[in-house]
């Protein structure tokens, strides 16, 4: 069976059991035994331990669920290994509402001295004495293959418990500073850290009972980390947001693709309505995967073990899988593995990179790792406007751009941020004075570079309505903006009216600007570009495409306006132009499922090539594409595309 670093494809199943949960231990083994058969996943996570912590198994070591009428962990392990699948856990870690339950003082302390009621305390005895335990008896007891855990980094909290301020008095000498110090966001910094050493010691201790048993905490060197991978962790992955699924994808996914490590990303193979859930399509999961195959990343889907009707006649939750979900698991199955081969792996052709600072995602955050703050609603926002403009982008953390030789990339984007590390904001200086493109982005990131963009700020107004104009394009955008006057020499590429509507009384203002800088050029965007995640229109689009491109000319450029994504990857010497159609229904969170995602027509491609190809294709399709090649520019055209296709160039 593949170890967890060479999987591509991947089932997670898991009901999260809890004190009411009866009959454990009958499930459709039959089912899970055809669906193993004819899916034919890379791996398998089963449920073990939910966040309510009682484990659905028989555990000698745990908080085993109330009533137990067999085994299903062992029904699992045979079943995955007679059809040669690897097994993983889906283990609860921090979160553990029974542990705290039973052991409060296991459990965090908030600064008012009261105590959570579910999440457990990583400076605390909870990973000696309850959690590395459990990973060990299912490593040695069970076989499995690993464990994915669940309710880590997102479910961490600020800690004032005994253990928390202990080891803040042993490392520092002093009491830990309260909310409203100045020295507060250090307090914050400490828990992040302890969280780590958290995660960096289970994983160790288990290993050194069980060194083959393969350990993955939920979210961790993601958007939500954002740090530089140091623990010895087997792969990353993270589930993303069961309705708008596939905008969460293309921006994590290309966060976590330049983190050098194995990782994948999950699905749910369900969404939200209210209270409510409601089943996927299969077609919605193709292309809720293509978001992130197309990045090299593995994929897999989630959905949940359910109730079943036991030997006795009872109906419990017992762990069984939902049948009528098995047909089109295995359509997802082939559309992603008709893939594998081109995609798998792949590594990406540096065109623009897209600063994610980890001092300007934590500054003016309360929680230790959230996806709340301006630098990352910046970050996300601005993804997902350069993916819509046709351009390949990878998102960069601030070790990524202070590790590496930035130069290979063709623009740098630094979006919306109140806050940045002097070493990085020297770095991308440094860039661009030696010939690189640097696009500073949002009203706050304009006063950090405010001399360099060649400008005088004269005022930033926050959540104003403006009416963007640039070369015909017109929209409406609420977002922080700054006014300013640009020095002799920076020149203006956009225009802003001061007013909406009445740019004949009240003329119109820069909104974008850009100068020379060393060898290379300083752009500055004065409103948030983030904006767009909520102001989302095709004259958005068009003002910072004609922005983008009075600067720089990416390496592939989609000629015909189409909705499409496009991510320049390599793999064995050949050139990969991923295209994934972005039409479809999946944004609306009012739409429960849909099967119907309108196919792209006519893209036509141009892509700078050195030499001549010898062949271009149409992959997995295998279909050979009429090109042309003149002077290190190739031109083609993709008459059709459903979901995801790969335009090969050898």
């Amino acid at each position: 069976m593949r170890k967890r670093k060479d999987s591509f494809f991947g089932l997670h199943f898991d009901f999260h059991a809890d004190n009411d949960t009866r009959g454990l231990g009958f499930c459709n083994v039959d089912v899970i035994d055809r669906m193993l058969s004819e899916v034919k996943p890379d791996f398998v996570q089963c449920d073990t331990k939910g966040h309510a912590g009682f484990s659905s198994y028989p555990t000698k070591v745990g908080n085993p669920a109330p009533e137990m009428k067999g085994d299903l962990l062992k029904t699992w392990r045979e079943l995955t290994k007679k059809h040669d699948v690897a097994l993983y856990a889906h283990h609860s870690g921090v979160w553990d509402s029974e542990a705290v339950a039973k052991d409060p003082d296991w459990a965090v302390v908030k600064e008012n001295g009261e105590q959570s009621e579910n999440i457990t305390s990583v400076f605390g005895p909870y990973a000696d004495e309850l959690l590395i335990p459990q990973l060990i008896e299912m490593a040695k007891d069970y076989g499995l293959d690993g464990a994915w855990v669940d309710g880590e980094c997102w479910a961490t909290e600020e800690d004032h418990s005994y253990y928390a301020v202990e080891k803040y008095k042993e490392l520092y000498g002093k009491e830990p500073p309260c909310k409203g110090d100045s020295n507060y966001s250090e307090y914050l910094e400490f828990c992040r850290n302890g969280f780590l050493e958290y995660v960096d010691h289970y994983m160790k201790e288990v290993h050194k009972v069980a060194p083959d048993f393969q350990l993955i905490s939920n979210w961790l060197y993601t958007m939500y980390v954002v740090k530089r991978p140091e623990i010895d962790m087997d792969s990353i992955s993270g589930d993303y947001d069961a309705n708008d699924s596939v905008n969460t994808a293309r921006v994590d996914g290309r966060a976590i693709m330049s983190q050098q490590k194995p990782w994948d990303l999950m699905a749910w193979g369900f969404g939200r309505h209210g209270d409510s859930f409601f089943n996927k399509t299969w077609k919605q999961l193709c292309q809720e995967a293509a978001a992130v195959i197309m990045l090299g990343g593995g994929f897999q889907v989630y959905n949940r073990q359910v109730a079943d009707t036991t030997q006795e006649g009872d109906f419990n939750i017992a762990g069984s899988i939902q049948e009528f979900i098995v047909p089109g698991l295995i359509e997802l199955a082939k559309f992603c593995r008709a893939r594998e081969d081109i995609c798998f792996k792949a590594e990406p052709v540096h065109q623009i990179g897209i600063v994610y600072s980890e001092k300007g995602h934590n500054s003016g955050i309360d929680e230790l790792f959230s996806l709340g703050g301006k630098h990352h609603g910046g970050v996300r926002g601005t993804t997902l406007a350069m993916g819509d403009c046709g351009f390949s982008s990878e998102i960069l953390m601030t070790h990524h751009v202070l590790d590496r030789d930035i130069s290979e990339f063709g623009l740098i984007i630094v979006p919306e941020l109140s806050d940045i590390e002097p070493e990085l904001k020297e770095k991308l200086l440094d860039y661009a004075k030696n010939g690189g493109k640097l696009a500073v982005m949002g009203a706050n990131s304009a006063k950090i570079f405010e001399t360099e963009l060649g400008v005088k700020i004269t005022k930033t107004v926050e959540d104003t309505m403006i009416d963007i104009n640039y070369d015909g394009f017109r929209t409406s955008v609420k977002t922080a903006f700054a006014c300013v006057e640009p020095n002799v020499g920076t020149e203006v590429i956009g225009e802003v009216f001061k007013t909406a509507h009445h740019e004949s009384k009240n003329g119109t203002a820069p909104i974008a600007t850009v100068c020379n800088y060393g060898d290379g050029l300083i752009c500055g965007v004065y409103l948030n570009v983030g904006s767009y995640r909520e102001w989302r229109s095709s004259s958005f689009r068009g003002f910072l495409k004609n922005v983008v491109r009075k600067i720089y000319t990416p390496s592939v450029r989609i000629v015909s306006n189409s909705n499409v994504d496009v991510a320049l990857m390599k793999k064995n010497g050949a050139l990969c132009v991923n295209l994934m159609n972005l039409n479809g229904e999946h944004a609306d969170r009012n739409v429960c499922g849909f099967d119907d995602i309108p196919a792209l027509y006519d893209i036509e491609i141009e892509l700078d090539v050195a030499e001549k190809p010898t062949e271009v294709k149409l992959e997995p399709e295998g279909k050979s594409l009429p090109f042309t090649w003149e002077d290190g520019v190739l031109k083609t055209c993709v008459d059709k595309i459903e979901i995801h296709s790969v335009v090969v160039i050898k």
